[in-house]
């Protein structure tokens, strides 16, 4: 048998197992077929296993990213692929570049193949949503009698286009998406999106859990924060991308900087090269992911600035860290403003500062959004939910 094996004590004898085998038949009215001792007993190990979830039917399943370069999206994909074949499947993961990072590469534990024509016959594929080559990975013949599985994990506008175009196919047999509002966006398309509004039952909400927290974590009871009447220390992210909303974090911070002076410290991470770079504060350009939690468990507080967001991935590094976060309010449903973190709405600079400048004048307040904040990374770190169904929905796609 493939799978979880179960070792039966052995107090259970053959005859105990043929009676809970002809029980079961008589309850559920069937006639009961008599066979060898041995053959019952293994049929009743199978169905044990099955009801208790502990064994999958293997299936050949194909996961596939555009690249492995970045983290976010790709180690999210790369994620998915590695808990299928925790599940007893056999995962082949198909990148469409071959410029890797080593970090990112480093979190499969799956046989990774390069090139569209690397795709071999499957039972199951699974594709992200703003991925380039869906069509031509769609018309690969090795995929002509796989159920198909679109990953949604972003609504992105960089990617709209492709998004658009991925959501007017009716080939999905399943829409798969990391957070719930990202399934109401699929199933109610958004006055400046076309697509197909997608039935509720095509569309599920796995979940994902944050892979990176034994990195990140910081228990606030074990840190030192900064406050006004020393210093505070803010970080933040520095994006070329508009939607990345920096220029609304660079206004805030330049705010802040001219109303406290040295009495805040201010640190940012990014890719973007910066031409005039401000003496009074430090950036990190390409930080390692090392590198990266280790600047977040020097900050007292996380500005998010995003005017989009599909996981929020960044803040739950930052509240994983210890840090207070203040963000925008993109629809990330682990965020309660005034609980957990400080929202503000998306573009407007002046009420981030607010809010930011509320954080830094409150301990109490400071003290109850790091805790919180923290403990919300700690239950979203939880794999326990995302592995069961994401295990449940395989299972259910490829049971025939």
């Amino acid at each position: 048998m493939s799978g979880v094996h179960i070792f039966l004590p052995q107090v259970i004898s053959f005859e105990l197992a043929e009676k809970c085998i002809k029980i079961k038949a008589q309850k559920s009215k069937v006639n009961l077929i008599p066979l060898p001792r041995d053959e019952s007993v293994r049929n009743f190990i199978k169905n044990f296993e099955i009801h208790l979830g502990l064994v999958t039917f293997k299936k050949r399943i194909t996961v596939i990213t555009p690249h492995a370069r970045k983290h976010g999206g790709p180690t999210t994909i790369i994620n998915f692929a590695n808990v299928l074949s925790y599940a007893g499947h056999d995962v082949r993961l198909v990148s469409i570049y071959d410029d890797f990072n080593s970090e990112v590469i480093g979190f499969k534990r799956v046989p990774l193949f390069v090139g569209i024509n690397s795709i071999k016959e499957s039972d199951m594929v699974v594709i992200n949503s703003d991925n380039p080559f869906i069509e031509e990975i769609l018309h690969q013949p090795a995929l002509k009698n796989a159920k198909k599985v679109l990953l949604k994990l972003s609504h992105n506008p960089r990617f709209k286009s492709i998004e658009e175009a991925s959501l007017r196919m009716p080939v999905w047999d399943k829409i798969v998406t990391s957070t719930e509002h990202l399934r109401e966006k699929t199933i109610t398309p958004m006055e400046d999106w076309r697509h197909i509004a997608w039935s509720p039952d095509k569309v599920q909400t796995i979940g994902w859990y944050h892979y990176a927290f034994p990195m990140f974590h910081a228990p606030p009871d074990t840190r030192q924060y900064g406050t006004i009447d020393k210093q505070v220390r803010i970080g933040y992210l520095i994006h070329e991308h508009p939607t990345k909303g920096s220029a609304f974090a660079n206004a805030i911070i330049q705010a802040l900087k001219k109303k406290y002076g040295a009495n805040i410290d201010i640190v940012a991470v990014g890719e973007a090269q910066l031409k005039d770079k401000p003496s009074w504060f430090t950036y990190i350009f390409r930080p390692t992911r090392n590198e990266m939690a280790q600047v977040m468990k020097q900050c007292d507080i996380w500005l998010g600035s995003s005017l989009n967001e599909g996981l929020g991935r960044m803040s739950l590094e930052a509240m994983s860290a210890g840090c207070a976060l203040v963000t925008t309010d993109t629809g990330a449903e682990f965020l309660k403003d005034g609980e957990n973190c400080l929202l503000y709405p998306t573009g407007k600079a002046q009420l981030g500062g607010e809010a930011v400048d509320k954080l830094i004048n409150d301990p109490k307040l400071f003290e109850k959004i790091a805790k919180a904040g923290y403990e919300t990374a700690v239950k979203a770190a939880d794999p326990y939910k995302y592995v069961h169904t994401l295990r449940e929905l395989a299972h259910d796609l490829c049971k025939d």
